[in-house]
C-alpha cells in the first residue's frame, strides 16, 4: 500500500490541463517506503530448486515448462508481483543453462517460498547453488502497468517512478489516466498553410499511449473524414491534413504517453483571377488539393482518380483548349507539384482567355500608301511655222496616295498543336507592283514611272506624205501586260495591309490588319 496519494502542483497543472477537462482525473503520484521494493528492500535467499511441471497459475493453468522456486523466510511477496534475482546459481557462464537470475513474475507463493517461470533448464542439478549470498527484491514495475486497485483507478497505469528524497527512503509512483473520449473536448480551430494557401482547420490534440502510436497507421491516412464529434459543433466537412506525434514535454509522462495532433482542414479550391488588360480578358487559376485515391481531380485528359501513377501520366499536364463553353472558353495549362508525402497541388491556370480564343478586334489609323494609276494619254497636234506638224503626248493619271487610313487589327490565338502559317498564307496581302515604260516612234514620244495601268498597245501609223517614213501603221508589243494590280484600290474597299504569326503563350498569336480606302 502507499504511504500517502497526492496531486501534482498548481504550477505543474497548468502544464497539463491542455490535455484533459480535470487534471485531478488525469494525474496523481503515490509516495511508496524505499524497504517494500528495489533493491534496498533485498531478501536473503537460503534455497531454491528447479523443475519441469506444470502450475496452478491467476490466469489458469499453465503449460508445462522450468520452474524455479525460491526459498526466503517471510518474503511478504504475492502472486503477480515482479522480483529480481540476483547471484543464485554457479552456472552463470554456461550458455547451455537458462539463468535463474534477472527479474521475474511470480506465478506462485507461500509463506517462506515462491516460484517463478524460466525459460529453459536453469542448471544441471537441483537444487541451485546458494553459496554466492544470493538474495531478492520487489522490482519496480514497468511503465504501463496498471494501478493495482482496479476498482478505484481503473483507467490509471504506471507512467514514472522517482527518489521522492536524498536519502533514498522513498520512491514516487505517477500514474496516469488513459483518456477516453478524447473527441468531445480535444479540438480547437485555426488555419494551416498546405501549398502557399491558408486553409480553415481543426487541431485534435490526443493524448495516448506512445506504443499506440503507429506512422503507417492505415486507420488515418490523409482525406479521411474527421469525425464530427460532438456533432452540434461541426457544421462543415474537414477531413485530415496530417498526423504528428509529439512529445508533451512533460517527463512525468513522457515515459509512457505522447501527444497525437491531427490536423483537418476544409478542402476548398483556391480561385483567383488576374486581368490580361492587353486582351480583356479575365484569366482563372484554380489550385487544387490532391491525396491518393481522390475523386475528380482535374488534368488536362480529364477528370481522374488520384494515384501515384496518374503524377507521372505526361498525358495529364500541358496546354488544354476549352470550347463551345461560353463561360469558360480559353487555354488552360496544367501543372503538377508534391507538397508532401501525402498531398500534392494541381494549378489549372487560364493562360488564354475567351477573348483571344475567339478573337479579339480594334480600330486604328495607320499610314498607308499606293502609286498612281495611268488612265491614258492625251495628244495634242503641234503645227510648226514650216507647215509641218508634230504629236505632243501627255500621260493622264490618278493621283498617288500616302497618309493615314482606317485600319481594322485582329488578333486570334491558336493552339500550338495547329499550324498558323497557312492562316497567315490564306490572307493575301494587297501589294501594288507599278510599271515605268517608254516609246520613241515616227509620230510620237511617251514616257511614264511607277504607275499603275491595264495592259496596252500603240500603234503609230505614217501616211503618204511623211518625209522620212514609209506608210504603215507601227504597233509596239512593250505594253501588252499591265501593272499588278492595274487599279487603284475604289473608295470604301477593303484592303489586306498585313498578317504576322509569333509564338505566344504555348501557342500562337496571329494578327492581321485589313484597312478601308478612304
Amino acid at each position: 500500500m502507499p504511504l500517502q496519494r497526492n496531486q501534482p502542483s498548481p504550477d505543474r497543472q497548468s502544464v497539463l490541463s491542455f490535455v484533459s477537462p480535470s487534471v485531478a482525473d488525469l494525474l496523481f503520484y503515490e509516495t511508496v517506503d524505499a524497504k517494500t521494493v528495489g533493491a534496498g528492500s533485498g531478501k536473503t535467499i537460503t534455497g531454491a530448486t528447479w523443475a519441469s511441471t506444470s502450475i496452478s497459475v491467476v490466469a489458469g493453468i499453465h503449460e508445462a515448462g522450468y520452474t524455479v522456486t525460491v526459498t526466503s523466510v517471510a518474503h511478504g511477496f504475492v502472486t503477480g508481483d515482479v522480483v529480481t534475482i540476483e547471484g543464485l546459481g554457479d552456472r552463470e557462464d554456461d550458455s547451455a543453462y537458462s539463468r535463474p537470475n534477472g527479474t521475474h513474475k511470480i506465478a506462485y507463493v507461500d509463506a517462506d517460498t515462491f516460484t517463478y517461470f524460466v525459460s529453459a533448464q536453469p542448471d544441471a542439478a537441483s537444487p541451485l547453488d546458494v553459496t554466492n549470498n544470493p538474495y531478492c527484491y520487489k522490482a519496480h514495475p514497468s511503465y504501463g502497468t496498471a494501478h493495482p486497485d482496479t476498482e478505484n483507478f481503473s483507467k490509471h497505469k504506471l507512467c514514472h517512478v522517482k527518489q521522492a528524497d536524498g536519502e533514498g527512503l522513498f520512491f514516487q509512483y505517477y500514474y496516469a489516466a488513459e483518456r477516453h473520449h478524447q473527441d468531445n473536448y480535444n479540438f480547437e480551430f485555426s488555419q494551416a498553410d498546405l501549398g502557399g494557401n491558408q486553409y480553415d482547420t481543426v487541431v485534435r490534440t490526443y493524448v495516448n499511449l506512445r506504443s499506440d502510436f503507429s506512422d503507417t497507421d492505415v486507420e488515418y491516412q490523409a482525406g479521411d473524414a474527421m469525425p464530427a464529434i460532438p456533432a452540434y459543433v461541426f457544421g462543415d466537412t474537414y477531413i485530415l491534413m496530417t498526423r504528428q506525434q509529439k512529445r508533451i514535454g512533460d517527463s512525468e509522462l513522457d515515459s509512457l504517453f505522447v501527444i497525437e495532433q491531427r490536423v483537418y482542414f476544409k478542402d476548398e479550391d483556391k480561385i483567383s483571377f488576374n486581368t490580361d488588360s492587353e486582351f480583356n480578358d479575365e484569366l482563372k487559376t484554380t489550385e487544387i488539393l490532391a491525396h491518393i485515391g481522390k475523386t475528380n481531380v482535374p488534368t488536362k485528359s480529364g477528370d481522374v482518380t488520384w494515384s501515384a501513377a496518374e503524377v507521372i501520366d505526361r498525358t495529364n499536364w500541358g496546354i488544354k483548349v476549352v470550347a463551345d463553353t461560353a463561360a469558360d472558353d480559353g487555354a488552360y495549362n496544367y501543372e503538377v507539384q508534391r507538397l508532401s508525402n501525402d498531398w500534392w497541388q494541381i494549378i489549372e491556370q487560364q493562360i488564354v482567355g475567351e477573348n483571344l480564343i475567339d478573337g479579339i478586334s480594334y480600330n486604328t489609323n495607320r499610314a498607308y500608301s499606293y502609286p498612281a494609276e495611268l488612265i491614258g494619254f492625251r495628244f495634242t497636234l503641234i503645227s510648226r511655222r514650216d507647215g509641218t506638224q508634230e504629236n505632243s503626248v501627255t500621260a493622264l493619271e490618278k493621283d498617288a496616295f500616302s497618309g493615314p487610313i482606317l485600319m481594322t487589327v485582329n488578333r486570334q490565338w491558336y493552339p500550338l498543336a495547329s499550324d498558323a502559317n497557312p492562316i497567315v498564307s490564306a490572307f493575301k496581302i494587297d501589294t501594288y507592283k507599278p510599271r515605268s515604260g517608254s516609246y520613241s516612234g515616227a509620230l510620237y514620244s511617251l514616257s511614264y514611272s511607277n504607275v499603275l495601268t491595264r495592259p496596252f498597245t500603240l500603234i503609230d501609223t505614217v501616211g503618204t506624205g511623211h518625209p522620212t517614213y514609209l506608210m504603215g501603221a507601227y504597233a509596239s508589243d512593250f505594253f501588252e501586260q499591265g501593272s499588278t494590280p492595274v487599279a487603284q484600290p475604289a473608295s470604301g474597299s477593303i484592303v489586306n495591309v498585313a498578317a504576322t504569326s509569333q509564338q505566344f503563350r504555348g501557342g500562337y498569336l496571329v494578327e492581321t490588319v485589313t484597312g478601308v480606302i478612304p
